[in-house]
């Protein structure tokens, strides 16, 4: 019988990914419901085999959020704003099902999808969405089947 032995530091990043991937499959247990309201900035598209999907409209750019953010409140500003674009809200927005308005540090309206202030990327493409993973903290925003 063989036995291994876990650094401390290793076994809590283990049990801190193990929660996450459980946090994000909790996400998902809600029923997706494609008639819910959303902002006239999104656009909710079908795509097979994925499902129902939102993107930026009238572009159609993949959305992403990021782990950096606390709920509700962004920290991308500065150059991190110039690569990953805030989607913008009017500044007279009001929240809207699932959807929250984040105010940024800088003036700006944000969307939020479930408290995710959300983001395009600089370059991106609607065919091809390049960021999910990047830097290991930017990930497209989830769907549910």
């Amino acid at each position: 019988m063989r036995r291994f032995a876990f650094h401390s530091g290793l076994m809590f990043s283990l049990l801190a990914c193990s929660k996450s991937i459980v946090a994000a499959d909790a996400e998902c247990t809600r029923p997706f419901d494609e008639n819910e309201p959303y902002p006239t900035e999104v656009a909710l598209l079908h795509e097979p085999p994925r499902g129902w999907t939102f993107r930026q409209s009238p572009q159609r750019l993949p959305l992403y959020y990021s782990e950096a953010d606390a709920p509700n409140r962004s920290n991308c500003y500065d150059g991190c704003s110039t690569q990953w674009i805030p989607l913008q809200a009017p500044a007279d927005a009001k929240p809207i099902g699932d959807w929250s308005v984040v105010k940024r540090s800088d003036g700006k309206v944000q969307w939020a999808h479930r408290k995710r202030p959300l983001y395009m990327r600089i370059h991106d493409s609607p065919q091809a969405p390049s960021g999910d993973g990047v830097d290991g903290k930017w990930h497209l925003l989830p769907f549910c089947p």
